[in-house]
């Protein structure tokens, strides 16, 4: 609690000191002991574990009676070894108006929160008396910035930098005796190394200073190592540069790939670009080709040199030369580029460059086709054999013929012959081989070969045997695999679909008569399986393998089961009670929340060049939301799988376990890299001990395409669709700032009216213990849109109060309130919540959660923290941030902001005070604001016009910044408006996005026009 929340409070203590006289007659408090405990609970801050901490409540005697306590005690919820009490000898008597002091002692030791109450007996009327009792969550949350030292010392002059430790969590860390590692080289060394050890409390912050003296030219690194009692960090690495001023050798592109060229026929010039980076003139010293097999280097050609070696390349400025392939011989040709240069942290840069001659390949899946037992009479399964074309140029198929066995047939996949067909590279052309058993006894052998005549002078002639059993008299019988399905639990308003294979292991065909899922709901709800995938021919021949699909979309938080019925007909049995036949599966699944988090739902790497590229690494990260540890015991594939690859996951533990807490969450790196063109996917499953949901699933997905070169065209907006959400402190000292942001809510909006957009805007508090709030949108109308009436509406939506909890949990709110279950919507027509089923309520005529209708699918999202304290939400920073930008994809950055008006000072969390008021520093919420591109200001300025103007100008504005689909080539990337090179634009690297300078922003229609080469990442396989 704040000092201004504690003086506002102080009349009102006042007044109930003073009480309020009786009225005459009835019972008066002179006729009864009443018990009564100042302060009416006691919360203990968070301290480090091992420490104690005492706070002393006072038991008084408010009645006339003589009151007598016989015990004091704590609840059993509370453990021990961590609370003790001490008070006066029991029992102890208190006549009117005494007291007497029980003194509470806390030393942690695990981490987590603690909550229970002090249980007195006496002869007060309610019996026994209650004082709640809790702990603030003992957490450390250590930060440091920068994380590593570069000096560039002018003239040989000593520098001085620090690094900046702070606390942003609730527990105090001490910082150990910091020091350099025996490898640091002696031009560093720690100011004052003696007084480097420091307790940091929360929000507090310290520096460790380093000055760095050079000598020579030479580059100079080393290792500042601090410890810490940060379970998390016990020991923080910081690196050290140091060098004198140099030139800074960058280079674009940073590999070569000229893919598959004709012999003797010369490439396209590659652009190689050269950049200063540096702070010094850049001395190239010789551009050339490293040592390679004999004739290698003689295949490249290099283009434009400079006139004289060595080059001089100015702060800033770029270098251009070029080089191009020209094959003679028939091979793959692998070197590199060499640039030497006065560079010292790199003074010989290579360049893998690569090409190779256009070949002719063909290959064929399977290499064998066996049918199995066939019956008399009957004709398998239509089986796909794909022609695949492995090379760099169109193979032409010219004659394929069958031989052997009269039973086996093939044909082009959808009907006719295949002859004279072309296929592309990287590409596949699909055949269908099936057998007939006309005459082929029992047990005998039947056997064919399948010839495809090509052009490709090393395998001219494919050879596919093809193979079949005779079966004797026909059987039919469809069984479902698996026959017993969990889709776990999912989340309410998401869907999970399972394919299931129905399989004939009969030796004839089946024919199905109905296709059904039969739920066992509890009664009165409905089902919530679909058969997404129904088998589509009737006729299932002996040995196919058919996909059917299965869909949960839950609604309720209860589990459920199905039962997947396929009914189908066996004219082989002569007995027509058992003619007509079901194959069966077991379907179950559970909506709800759950305590295992994974972000993201569906990773998708993109577009990436097929043969020859892979996709920029990705994360997905596994979060444990809820209170136990989190045991993840198999990590694992599921489906056609080759082309993502497990690049880095966390090491079990000796029981096989990889450990998942709310506070160390478990991070899995992929990469894509296609073999074909085409769309693949598949699914990443987590398996762990996670009650309700033990197997979570990660749809992955990428798109193998030919080219590199890419075009991204863009259509200025004339003003976004937004979705807005204001998070608003109503602790006790807010009163001041809730009114200088209603008063100023017309600079924000102002952006709406100009842009005409289609916005909503909500308003939730930081109050996560009040039951009416916890996330849920505030005031009358909850949803503001577009009216005339727009600006009271917010200003009576956003006074909302100061009694709300003094621990704010900002984070919190916005993240519960833009989930399940407040975010549900049913699309159920409802009058009242009798129509619905709960959790949800009848929202605006429709079940669903109380924020329903909020958060659209098509709009922007802008969040908007206004707060004097820091955030105390239980969950870690990467978790909120995370979360959020899951809400409109990862890849879509642009669609998501945080801002922060809050305790800071020029873009930074500072403490401040101000004619606007006092605040704490906003840590957590300036923290979530950076790494969403958000703006930040300060809570402690008299007038919060400005601030909003400018949140409302990112909000509702014309967008100036517009991601790329792949990451790009700096040095490739050309942008254009309406057909004409564009000015006043820049290209940043981090976010993979073209940024427009104010002035030079296109306006509404205009075409924008991005013109690149996609990055090619090395290939692992």
């Amino acid at each position: 609690m704040s000092l201004r929340l504690r003086l506002l409070l102080a009349p009102l203590l006042l007044l109930f000191a003073f009480g309020c006289d009786g009225e005459e007659g009835g019972i008066s408090n002179a006729d009864f002991p009443k018990l009564e405990a100042d302060p009416p609970q006691v919360i203990v801050p968070a301290i480090e574990l091992g420490d104690e901490i005492s706070r002393t409540l006072r038991l008084y005697n408010a009645g006339g009676a003589q009151l007598r306590i016989t015990q004091i005690d704590l609840s059993n919820t509370l453990d021990t070894r961590e609370w003790r009490l001490e008070f006066e000898a029991l029992p102890v008597i208190l006549n009117g108006g005494e007291g007497v002091n029980v003194t509470v002692y806390y030393s942690p030791v695990n981490p987590g929160t603690d909550s229970g109450e002090i249980l007195v007996n006496s002869n007060n009327p309610d019996d026994p008396f209650k004082i709640p009792l809790r702990s603030e969550e003992a957490d450390t949350e250590l930060r440091w910035n920068p994380d590593r030292l570069v000096f560039n010392s002018e003239d040989s002059l000593p520098s001085t930098k620090s690094v900046s430790f702070t606390n942003l969590g609730a527990v105090p860390v001490s910082l150990g005796e910091a020091y350099l590692t025996d490898d640091t080289d002696a031009e560093f060394a720690i100011i004052d190394s003696t007084n480097t050890s420091a307790t940091i409390g929360q929000g507090q912050t310290v520096e460790i200073a380093v000055i760095y003296t050079p000598e020579g030219f030479d580059r100079d690194e080393g290792t500042l190592i601090v410890p810490s009692n940060d379970p998390l960090n016990p020991r923080i690495y910081i690196p050290l540069v140091g060098e004198q001023p140099s030139g800074s050798i960058r280079v674009s592109p940073t590999s070569i790939n000229f893919g598959a060229i004709d012999p003797d026929t010369e490439s396209e010039i590659i652009e190689v670009v050269v950049e200063n980076a540096g702070n010094a003139i850049l001395q190239l010293d010789a551009i050339e080709f490293s040592l390679a097999a004999p004739g290698v280097n003689a295949q490249f050609v290099l283009h434009d040199l400079p006139a004289e070696m060595p080059a001089r390349v100015e702060t800033d400025s770029l270098l251009r030369f070029g080089i191009s392939y020209k094959p003679q011989e028939m091979a793959t040709h692998e070197t590199a580029l060499v640039l030497r240069s006065n560079d010292p942290r790199e003074p010989t840069l290579l360049i893998p460059v690569k090409g190779r001659v256009r070949t002719r390949c063909v290959t064929q899946n399977p290499h064998r086709v066996d049918f199995g037992a066939i019956a008399l009479t009957q004709t398998t399964a239509h089986l796909t054999l794909d022609l695949i074309n492995c090379g760099d140029l169109p193979v032409r198929v010219s004659e394929i013929t069958l031989e052997g066995h009269e039973g086996f047939h093939w044909s082009q996949v959808g009907g006719g012959e295949a002859q004279d067909v072309e296929i592309p590279p990287l590409s596949a052309h699909p055949l269908e081989v099936w057998f007939v058993n006309e005459a082929l006894p029992e047990r005998q052998l039947a056997e064919a070969t399948l010839r495809i005549i090509n052009d490709v002078p090393e395998n001219p002639t494919l050879e596919i045997p093809l193979s079949a059993l005779g079966g004797g008299a026909p059987s039919c019988n469809l069984i479902i695999r698996p026959d017993s399905v969990n889709m776990g639990l999912v989340s309410r308003g998401s869907i999970r679909g399972q394919t299931l294979d129905l399989l004939n292991t009969g030796t004839g065909r089946c024919e199905i008569r109905n296709q059904s899922v039969v739920t066992f709901p509890i009664p009165g709800l409905p089902s919530n399986f679909i058969l997404t995938g129904p088998v589509g021919d009737p006729l299932i021949p002996p040995g196919a393998i058919v996909p059917v699909e299965v869909s949960f979309r839950p609604q309720t938080f209860f589990p459920e089961q199905a039962q997947l019925i396929i009914d189908y007909f066996d004219p082989f049995t002569t007995d027509p009670l058992q003619q007509n036949r079901q194959a069966t599966a077991i379907i179950t699944g559970m909506g709800g929340e759950s305590n295992i988090e994974v972000i993201p739902g569906h990773l998708d790497f993109g577009q990436v060049t097929a043969g020859e590229c892979a996709s920029r690494e990705e994360r997905v990260t596994v979060y444990n939301t809820g209170l136990v540890d989190l045991c993840i015991t198999d990590l694992r594939f599921e489906g056609d799988c080759e082309e993502f690859i497990l690049v880095d996951y966390p090491v079990a533990n000796d029981e096989g376990c990889i450990s998942v807490t709310r506070h160390r969450p478990a991070d899995v790196i992929l990469v894509y890299e296609p073999g074909d063109m085409g769309v693949d996917q598949c699914k990443l499953v987590f398996i762990s001990n996670a009650q309700d949901d033990p197997e979570m699933r990660v749809m992955l997905s990428g798109e193998g395409v030919a080219e590199r070169d890419q075009v991204d065209t863009f259509v200025q907006t004339s003003g976004q669709t937004v979705d807005v959400l204001f998070v608003i402190d109503n602790s006790g000292s807010m009163g001041e700032e809730q009114e200088n942001l209603e008063d100023n809510f017309a600079e924000f909006i102002s952006g709406a009216t100009t842009f005409q957009n289609d916005y909503q805007i909500g308003i939730v508090t930081t109050d996560m213990d009040a039951e009416d709030e916890q996330g849920r949108l505030q005031g009358n109308p909850r949803i503001l849109t577009r009216n005339p009436d727009v600006e009271r509406q917010f200003s009576n939506n956003a006074d909302v109060g100061t009694s709300g909890a003094g621990e704010e949990h900002g984070l919190e709110a916005a993240q519960k309130a833009l989930a399940d279950p407040l975010i549900f919507d049913s699309g159920n027509a409802c009058a009242a919540d009798a129509d619905c089923t709960e959790p949800d309520l009848c929202v605006a005529g429709v079940c669903g959660g109380f924020n329903r209708g909020f958060l659209r699918d098509e709009a922007a999202l802008e969040l908007i923290f206004v707060s004097d304290e820091d955030d105390y939400s239980p969950g870690t920073l990467n978790f909120y941030v995370d979360f959020f930008k899951n809400l409109k994809g990862f890849r879509n950055d642009g669609l998501f902001h945080a801002h922060a008006i809050v305790g800071a000072r020029n873009g930074s969390a500072s403490a401040c005070s101000g004619s606007g008021g006092e605040a704490d520093a906003g840590q957590r919420y300036v923290e979530v604001s950076r790494r969403t591109n958000g703006r930040v200001f300060s809570i402690c300025d008299d007038d919060f016009g400005a601030p909003l103007r400018d949140i409302g100008e990112r909000a509702f504005g014309l967008p100036v910044q517009f991601f790329l689909s792949r990451p790009a080539e700096r040095a490739s990337v050309q942008v254009s408006v309406d057909g004409q090179p564009a000015e006043g634009w820049s290209y940043d690297q981090e976010s993979n996005s073209v940024i427009f300078e104010e002035g030079a922003v296109p306006q509404p229609g205009q075409t924008i026009v991005v013109r690149y080469e996609a990055q090619c990442f090395p290939r692992r396989n």
